[in-house]
């Protein structure tokens, strides 16, 4: 089974279903809200909201700083040794022989840098005591969502396409390639 018809039906049962739920409610929104300047004007950053939001955060019992700290030195940690680590395997994986079972590893490396990536803002909210950052942003924080909900399950796809060829190279060693 070629690499690319297993990788295009995984898109079409992660990324597409996906798309469609993400579009439709964009389209309805659209619909309820004309594009006009007080549309853009309401999605803009509210800084009372933010301060009320903190505020909530930080009188909470469950709000302890050392625990937040940890959260975010732990996501910037995930950040760099998944962002160098996947760098390396995709380094290593593009060097050798490009069977169905290299691209595979090839491709799940670079949605595992993507997914790496999206944990430094994570970290550095964590970090400033859940201060915004870049998710002061409604767009920013729009496709952050998009692409952690894509690529994740990109990812268990792509690992179930790897565990489907390897089962089929077990069970018909000869004929697979």
């Amino acid at each position: 089974i070629p690499v690319s018809l297993l990788f295009s039906l995984s898109l079409d049962f992660v990324f597409l279903p996906y798309l469609s739920q993400y579009l439709s409610f964009s389209l309805s929104i659209t619909r309820l809200y004309p594009l006009t300047k007080s549309f853009f004007a309401r999605m803009k950053f509210n800084e009372t909201l933010l301060a009320e939001s903190l505020h909530m955060i930080y009188t909470s019992p469950n709000y302890i700083p050392a625990l937040e700290t940890s959260y975010g030195v732990l996501s910037l940690l995930c950040f760099t040794l998944g962002s160098l680590g996947n760098f390396a395997a995709c380094a290593y994986f593009s060097s050798q022989r490009k069977d169905n079972s290299t691209v595979i590893y090839i491709l799940i490396t670079l949605v595992d840098v993507l997914i790496s990536l999206l944990q430094l803002p994570v970290g550095i909210s964590y970090l400033t005591g859940r201060r915004p950052g870049m998710f002061r942003s409604a767009i920013f924080c729009d496709v952050w969502h998009f692409l952690w909900q894509i690529l994740s399950r990109q990812s268990v796809a792509l690992v179930a396409i790897l565990s489907i060829t390897r089962t089929l190279s077990i069970l018909f060693p000869l004929q697979i390639r």
